[in-house]
């Protein structure tokens, strides 16, 4: 039996997991996304994202650090899936209860929100994505830091 081991280092992760979760907002399209400047807005969120990961994340890369780049992953995916969107219809929806609706695990209008509150709702879902950013910054250069006094 053959056996493959395939190496994604941490960076290449982290643009994989900015174009996936690109992919995900798209699977909810609304007014929001068309007209509004988050068609402009998420695609500078993931360079970003990418960005960070590249830089902060030179290897060899610690337990620490390889903990908090998937976590910084997770809560990005996380954040693009439960974005809120409008169609035409008084429902709201995110990608994630699209996903749901496809596998006939939830209703196609799963709640009604004002539209006012939506991009705070939005907005603050980021705010665990940006608290890892700053942390792996903050480790990328402590880890630079005591391998260059070391």
């Amino acid at each position: 039996m053959v056996t493959a081991t395939i190496r994604v280092s941490h960076r290449g992760l982290a643009l994989l997991t900015a174009l996936l979760s690109m992919l995900i907002r798209t699977l909810a399209p609304g007014w929001m996304l068309i007209l509004g400047l988050k068609l402009l807005i998420y695609p500078i969120i993931c360079v970003a994202h990418w960005i960070i990961h590249f830089f902060s994340l030179p290897p060899p890369v610690s337990k620490f650090q390889a903990g908090l780049a998937t976590t910084s992953n997770a809560l990005l995916i996380a954040a693009f899936a439960f974005q809120i969107d409008f169609g035409d219809s008084p429902c709201g929806m995110m990608p994630i209860t699209t996903i749901f609706w496809w596998l006939g695990l939830a209703s196609d209008c799963p709640f009604k929100i004002s539209e006012p509150t939506v991009p705070w709702i939005d907005a603050l879902l980021y705010v665990p994505v940006l608290a890892t950013w700053l942390l792996l910054v903050g480790s990328g250069l402590h880890e630079r830091t005591k391998r260059g006094s070391g």
